[in-house]
Order: structure tokens, then sequence, then C-alpha cells
């Protein structure tokens, strides 16, 4: 889902900026990279406490084998 939503993203700015600056598409592909660098700060930020997160939930499965008489 987050990879359609940055797709959208992209291509919605991508082309408003293309109507917005009278097709100059160095500036409106530009924003690309200006949206990448939004998602990989955010990764960078979230990374840690996700991966606490993760650790203090991480449970051991409890099922055992379980017989089922034919």
């Amino acid at each position: 889902m987050g990879g359609f939503v940055a797709s959208m993203t992209t291509l919605f700015a991508v082309g408003v900026l293309l109507d917005a600056t009278g097709d100059n598409y160095r500036i409106a592909f530009a924003s690309v990279f200006v949206l990448e660098a939004f998602g990989v700060v955010q990764i960078l930020r979230l990374h840690a406490g996700a991966r606490h997160r993760e650790r203090d939930h991480h449970v051991v499965s409890r099922v055992e084998a379980v017989h089922v008489p034919v």
C-alpha cells in the first residue's frame, strides 16, 4: 500500500509541476528525488522504534504437534 501511495503521489507531483512550470521536465522530475529523500528519512527515523517493538512483542510459538485420530 505504501508503494502504491508513493507512486501516485509522485505522479501527481510531476503532473502538477509540469503544468505549473510550463512543461519544464527537469524541475518536474526533480520532485521524484525530493519524495524519495523524504521516504528514506522516514525509514531511518522509524527503523529503531519498529525494531524495538518487534523485539518486545516476539512470542515463541506455543503450538505443539496435534494428533488427529483417523
